[in-house]
């Protein structure tokens, strides 16, 4: 039914895990650099943030079905995606006196 087929996604979505966490983190830094350097010099800590993805560049650029597991499962794959967010600007501001001050969003 469609409880276990929802389970069988989500099984699917763990077994690529590192997969994906490591395509959205290639993708984050080579597509959205300026979006992660405006996060980091960002003075408001409270506000959400956005970074733009463009999904279709996602599906063209990375060599897994990344995008189309993300446009099927959002709820349980967008937390991967932050994570690569975060881990892009912990990344940038590692290798960045300027962002020594900034706080990670």
């Amino acid at each position: 039914g469609k409880a276990s087929a929802e389970k069988e996604r989500l099984i699917i979505i763990m077994e690529d895990e590192d997969l994906l966490r490591s395509t959205f983190e290639k993708y984050i830094n080579k597509r959205c650099r300026g979006e992660i350097s405006n996060l980091l010099n960002a003075t408001e800590d409270l506000i959400h943030y956005g970074v733009k993805i463009d999904v279709s560049q996602l599906g063209e650029s990375e060599d897994t079905d990344a995008a189309q597991i993300l446009l099927d499962n959002p709820i349980a794959v967008l937390p991967l995606l932050d994570d690569a967010i975060i881990e892009a600007q912990i990344s940038l501001k590692k290798g960045n006196p300027e962002f020594e001050n900034c706080k990670v969003k």
